[in-house]
């Protein structure tokens, strides 16, 4: 297993924000554990604290059992953070890519960022249409109305022709 750093937190942390608008220390240790770092509680609290020490995150909220961050006002990421992949490859020849924003049914917002399909993991969501041929990714930390909202948004077909199911 790799080692986890500060700079992994801060990706990871980012990459969780842009999906959900917040993150916590579980969260970002569950989705460090995914991608092969060995990652305890304790120490992703303490780097979330660097970070925050240095503003690259924030605390939003806290509802007495968890806290939420956000990003920071001195964030700055080299490589954008995404949460969402097009069934055709594309081709990233900038640190940026296009984004989608995403206001779904219950009124919250997501920024969707395209990413290239060999990105995709077991767990991620899989999001069609009985109206459209286009197939788009999105990151298994959405909810499976968010993803299926994101699609909507993104393609312009009505919500009750998505089709989810979650990639293995």
């Amino acid at each position: 297993m790799k080692n986890l750093t500060k700079v992994d937190v801060l990706n990871i942390a980012a990459a969780i924000i842009t999906a959900n608008g917040e993150a916590t220390t579980l969260e970002i240790k569950n989705e460090a554990r995914n991608q092969g770092f060995w990652a305890k509680q304790a120490e992703v609290s303490g780097l979330v604290s660097e970070l925050i020490n240095e503003d690259q995150l924030a605390v939003k909220g806290d509802n007495g059992i968890h806290r939420f961050y956000e990003v920071g006002v001195s964030y700055n990421t080299p490589v954008a953070p995404v949460v969402a992949t097009a069934s055709t490859p594309v081709t990233q020849t900038k640190p940026t890519t296009p984004s989608y924003t995403v206001t779904h049914l219950d009124g919250t917002q997501t920024i969707v960022k395209a990413l290239t399909q060999n990105l995709l993991k077991a767990g991620d969501w899989e999001v069609s249409s009985t109206h459209s041929t286009e197939v788009l990714h999105f990151l298994g930390q959405l909810t499976r109305d968010k993803a299926r909202s994101a699609y909507r948004s993104i393609t312009g077909v009505k919500f009750a022709t998505t089709r989810s199911k979650r990639t293995e």
